[in-house]
């Protein structure tokens, strides 16, 4: 088992070419950090948000998933089954399918209309 270089080499070689394209651009510290410092809230935020929206998405999907196979459940045998029941199977199988501890509060209902 030997040692990778590939990645220290890699993170050396950016830092050299940084370094370099500072040099050639005529940047000297001090007189941009302050400039630097108000860039980096913007950026942070932007990186904040999309981090939240991610994560939002993600909760969405799986819930939406799992009201999927719900539905799907509840439809073979919603007709034979009171209001009571259909509801208490709707909020159990809801429940094992959907296991996301960001959402929280999340109420369940099911209604059955027959067909005319």
């Amino acid at each position: 088992m030997g040692i990778n270089l590939a990645y220290p080499l890699g993170d050396f070689f950016l830092l050299v070419f940084i370094a370099v394209a500072f040099a050639l651009s005529g940047w000297r510290p001090g007189r941009q950090w302050s400039l630097l410092a108000l860039g980096i809230v913007p950026l942070l935020g932007a990186v904040g948000a999309a981090v939240d929206y991610s994560r939002a998405s993600s909760v969405r999907a799986s819930m939406q998933s799992a009201g999927d196979a719900t539905a799907l459940m509840l439809s073979k045998n919603a007709s034979s089954l009171s209001a009571s029941q259909l509801q208490q199977n709707a909020t159990s199988y809801f429940s094992a399918n959907f296991n996301r501890p960001e959402a929280q509060s999340l109420a369940v209902t099911a209604t059955y209309a027959q067909a005319t």
